[in-house]
């Protein structure tokens, strides 16, 4: 192959090549490892997760995504149907995204909240848990509207009984662990502040 591109005399063939390798399924399979080991880092501690590494969990989540990459699925389907998961991890893969973000094992929305924001926004949240982010400009009551989404997700490694759906709680109480303000009730919310 890399003998045919050099020799080729065709003024696309870098553009074609692209495409090629885009459309290849093996594209699709590494865009899908790559994507498992952000979201199920082989490093993961096990105690997280009821003592055991998720090793054939995070491999199906692999292969899950691949084949949705190679199929063509746009990332914001693949990410709804990740964050809108309902089932066990055996028929659903993407059920290790829950089972990984909260304590012991369990899903918790300030887990998810932190997850999200770093894994699909782009944006670090985790020190906007406990108080407001000196560095960065997100506030502690916009980690928490992100989280009030995930506020009825439940579920734990092997399964989520609630999905997140535009039904989903409207308010959280933040957690006495987040100790500044504490109690308080937090309206859903995007972290731009829009409800």
């Amino acid at each position: 192959q890399a003998a045919a591109f050099l020799d080729s005399r065709d003024a696309d063939k870098r553009a074609k090549l692209i495409d090629a390798l885009l459309a290849s399924p093996q594209f699709g399979e590494q865009l899908g490892r790559t994507w498992r080991d952000w979201i199920c880092p082989p490093e993961l501690p096990s105690d997280a997760n009821g003592g055991r590494q998720p090793q054939n969990e995070a491999q199906n989540l692999g292969k899950w995504l691949g084949t949705r990459f190679t199929a063509g699925d746009s990332w914001d389907t693949i990410v709804r149907d990740i964050l809108t998961v309902e089932g066990d991890i055996k028929t659903r893969p993407q059920v290790i995204f829950f089972g990984l973000v909260g304590e012991g094992g369990r899903t918790t929305p300030g887990g998810s909240a932190r997850a999200v924001g770093s894994l699909f926004m782009g944006v670090q949240l985790q020190c906007a848990e406990c108080h407001d982010d000196p560095y960065r400009s997100w506030a502690q009551r916009e980690h928490w509207s992100l989280a009030a989404f995930f506020g009825k997700v439940n579920g734990d490694f092997n399964k989520i009984a609630e999905p997140i759906t535009s039904k989903s709680t409207a308010q959280i109480v933040i957690p006495k662990s987040a100790f500044k303000n504490a109690g308080t009730k937090v309206p859903a919310a995007y972290p731009d502040g829009k409800p």
